[in-house]
């Protein structure tokens, strides 16, 4: 089984981007930082990654682009994912009843226009947009949802107030399929868009 390290746990968009490239067949490595991904490529705890580095909205990731120049670790291809985020949050809370708002800050850099719309949402950067929803139902905070995906909403029990808030409808993210050793037998070639 094919051992690849992502950004964010499951359910995030990441997740998404290593099940279309690896298929079923992959252990994924959640991991909670960009560097933690390439940590756990060179302890051997993964050997494969998938990160994103860009985004048809806000364009170049910068920080994953800079820790791949430094890294250095072998491309072997990329794979696109259409991001179609929502807002999500505990059952039983309404819109009205909202008072900030958790994802990452790429999510959020990508959300701007629904966030300027609604300056009563205060936005708290988080982990990865599927740990942000986890922890607003699990946690039952009260008055804060989460920008996440449709399946991670699902998988984590959220109820979704409000879909398609991304700025633009088309909006993808681009992932780089990473590997720290030769090209394995599991992985399918993706360069699908």
């Amino acid at each position: 089984m094919t051992k690849v390290a992502i950004q964010g746990i499951r359910g995030s968009y990441s997740s998404v981007a290593a099940l279309k490239a690896f298929g079923e067949e992959l252990e994924l490595i959640e991991c909670a930082s960009f560097e933690g991904v390439f940590q756990a490529m060179s302890s051997g705890l993964a050997t494969h990654a998938v990160l994103p580095v860009r985004n048809s909205t806000v364009g170049k990731i910068g920080a994953t682009n800079r820790l791949i120049a430094n890294h250095k670790p072998k491309a072997l291809g990329e794979v696109e994912v259409r991001v179609d985020h929502v807002l999500a949050t505990m059952p039983g809370t309404k819109f009205e009843d909202l008072n900030s708002v958790r994802s990452h800050s790429e999510a959020f850099r990508q959300c701007a226009i629904f966030l300027n719309s609604n300056p009563h949402l205060r936005t708290i950067i988080g982990f990865d947009t599927a740990s942000c929803i986890r922890s607003v139902v699990h946690d039952e905070i009260t008055g804060q949802a989460a920008i996440c995906s449709r399946e991670a909403a699902e998988i984590y029990g959220g109820v979704i107030l409000r879909d398609q808030i991304a700025d633009s409808r088309d909006n993808k993210t681009t992932f780089s399929i990473l590997s720290s050793v030769p090209k394995p037998r599991s992985y399918r070639r993706v360069t699908q868009r």
